[in-house]
């Protein structure tokens, strides 16, 4: 019942994203590497998915439901899958 508020969200997630990626990456090595680029990517991706869903149909399509798990979409894997491994390569990185 909220989709105009998470609408907006995704908006201004599209556009934080696109500032990391043309304006971050080119003074943060970490971000140049090739898995934060698929992982911000992935990120996005998701995102403008659900965004789509949102509009095109008032609510996010969830359509993968495992009974021990949570329902969910494509593109919402692609957000979670992306910011893990955004997680465990900066970790992989900082360490390194």
């Amino acid at each position: 019942d909220h989709t105009s508020l998470l609408s907006i969200c995704s908006i201004i997630g599209v556009i934080l994203l696109l500032y990391i990626v043309f304006d971050l990456s080119t003074r943060i090595e970490f971000l140049r590497s090739l898995p934060a680029r698929i992982s911000l990517g992935l990120i996005m991706g998701g995102t403008v998915g659900n965004l789509i869903d949102r509009v095109s149909y008032g609510y996010v399509v969830d359509f993968i439901d495992f009974d021990f798990f949570a329902t969910f979409n494509v593109a919402d894997a692609a957000i979670t899958i992306g910011a893990v491994l955004l997680a465990l390569t900066y970790l992989k990185m900082a360490r390194d």
